[in-house]
């Protein structure tokens, strides 16, 4: 039996000062008590540090570190770990109150190795929606069909809605693979479900994913090529592990969407992006006869669905129309500034009229 904690929280936390507060209150008050809680300050710039050692308590880990992206933030907190459980939360989400107890219960009462739940999405000044963020319990009736649904995104690699083993990180030696910045969950969640023995779900809505601005998952400028490497790794273990041939249903959507969607909203001025085109140029035709591919092709915005029209049918012609979109966009963008800009100088010359006109 483990004599330390039942659960070690690890929370990576970046410049999250305004949301680190209500995070952490969500996970000390849980109402199992019998947890750690480790919050890796990834060289934060603003207050977030000092935010969280004003919750200081016995329970709390803080480990500070220079910045190394989130991988690297949640690496040093499973190396610290202790607990039977391991749950990971972003500085900027929180957890319902009993999350913890009744996702401990469950995965002892049926020796499980990972528990999932749901989600609820979090909109500024909107009342939290629920998100059922895997198919029901119901459907989880094998670790071979939950891996299935991993691998179509069926089942979204929320960690933060996952209670793993951690014997499974140890057992395995498994870790964030520190060079991908961006959809290193859906990996290693894909490696954990591979070795786990006996997997379930509870149909219970814990984390609150909170939407801000300037997030990770948010942001704009995401770099798509993280992506395509998150991706090859998946391939690479699949194909380490003798599971290509028989998940290529899986596989080959997985493609579509993490690579050659990736590229048709990339830049195809970066220099990576011809390279990565030619990997899958041979597989492109095939996605037409894929029945998941199909299905996900209709929920596309129709621009999306278009310009992947056109990479589908000549790379050179896709990149011209790519580079005329951000053309385009540029241009409304220049011309919207300099709306503003007019405006308020426009605003300032009539204020000081009305000043003079005041004074005289």
């Amino acid at each position: 039996m483990n004599p330390g904690p039942a659960v070690s929280v690890i929370i990576p936390a970046y410049n999250t000062a305004g949301y680190i507060d209500r995070c952490l209150d969500s996970v000390l008050g849980q109402s199992l008590r019998n947890i750690e809680v480790i919050v890796v300050d990834d060289g934060s710039t603003d207050d977030t540090a000092a935010r969280i050692e004003t919750h200081a308590e016995p329970r709390l880990i803080l480990l500070r570190k220079a910045n190394g992206g989130p991988s690297s933030a949640k690496n040093l907190g499973l190396d610290r770990a202790r607990g039977e459980f391991v749950l990971l939360l972003d500085s900027d989400d929180w957890l319902e109150h009993t999350c913890l107890e009744e996702m401990v219960a469950k995965a002892t009462a049926d020796g499980l190795d990972i528990v999932g739940s749901d989600a609820w999405y979090d909109y500024p000044g909107k009342p939290p929606l629920h998100w059922p963020s895997s198919p029901p319990a119901s459907e989880w009736t094998s670790r071979e069909s939950v891996l299935r649904d991993v691998l179509a995104m069926r089942n979204a690699s929320w960690m933060a809605t996952r209670l793993y083993r951690r014997a499974l990180f140890e057992e395995h030696q498994l870790r964030y693979d520190e060079q991908i910045h961006y959809s290193e969950d859906r990996l290693l969640d894909l490696v954990l479900f591979h070795h786990a023995r006996k997997v379930a779900k509870l149909d219970r809505a814990y984390l609150h994913y909170v939407q801000r601005p300037g997030s990770l998952t948010n942001r704009k400028d995401i770099d798509f090529f993280s992506d395509i490497a998150a991706h090859d790794a998946i391939v690479e273990f699949m194909s380490r592990h003798g599971l290509v041939e028989s998940h290529r249903t899986e596989l080959d959507y997985l493609e579509y969407r993490t690579v050659f969607i990736s590229l048709v909203r990339a830049s195809p001025e970066d220099p990576r992006h011809a390279g990565e085109f030619a990997k899958i140029a041979t597989h492109i035709a095939g996605y037409a006869d894929n029945p998941l591919v199909k299905s996900y092709a209709t929920s596309m915005p129709a621009r999306t669905r278009w310009l992947a029209l056109v990479y589908r049918i000549d790379y050179r012609l896709g990149c011209r129309v790519r580079r005329a979109i951000e053309r385009a966009r540029s241009w409304r963008s220049t011309a919207s500034r300099a709306a503003c800009h007019g405006v308020r100088r426009e605003q300032r010359s009539s204020s000081g009229q009305t000043r003079r006109e005041s004074g005289a």
